[in-house]
């Protein structure tokens, strides 16, 4: 498991992220995942299947698109009960891991292992973002690149934005965990009932 972090941030030595626009481009191996992954069980999964590289944004507050596609949205519902990332600082992690008996089509879709080494680059990291120190429970500082203005911080996503998102959910997702029963016998997460 590797974790990211740019030069800027050695003093910090792997910082977590409040909020913020992470940017970076990733090339995965097919059958390979990009998770985002938060102390709670919400984690967030990138499929590749065309072995090059993709540009990878994280609106950490609220949506997840690649190469400016949306391929997820998760909004703030601590009204209801839903755990909400707004306090929890997260981190960016990356690995590789035999994951086909769930992650690839219900284990339909089988890893060849014989077509290996497998390998997951990444360059162009950029970190606009609010980090999270032990000393402040909010923002301690904001990292900020010089090709931004900050914008993701009330950036949300527009009508053609959204029906790029439904397109893609619809056409391409292989696993949501809001249809995962056997997952969750007792009952879906409660953000599921809001989709």
């Amino acid at each position: 498991m590797s974790e990211f972090f740019s030069r800027q941030d050695l003093r910090l030595w792997f910082p977590k992220y409040l909020f913020g626009r992470i940017d970076m481009q990733i090339k995965l191996m097919s059958l390979c995942m990009f998770m985002s992954a938060a102390p709670f069980h919400k984690n967030d999964l990138v499929d590749n299947n065309l072995q090059r590289f993709h540009v990878l944004t994280v609106l950490w507050h609220y949506s997840f698109p690649v190469a400016d596609t949306p391929i997820r949205e998760f909004k703030n519902m601590e009204a209801i009960g839903v755990l909400f990332p707004n306090k929890q600082a997260m981190r960016i992690y990356s690995s590789l891991w035999n994951a086909d008996d769930w992650a690839t089509m219900g284990g339909r879709v089988k890893i060849d292992w014989t077509k290996g080494p497998f390998i997951a680059s990444y360059s162009n990291f950029n970190a606009d973002a609010c980090i999270r120190s032990s000393v402040s429970p909010n923002c301690a500082s904001v990292v900020t690149s010089t090709t931004s203005d900050g914008g993701w911080q009330t950036q949300e996503l527009d009508s053609a934005s959204r029906k790029w998102l439904e397109c893609v959910q619809r056409h391409y997702m292989i696993y949501n965990y809001c249809t995962d029963f056997k997952r969750f016998p007792q009952g879906l997460p409660p953000e599921c009932r809001h989709q």
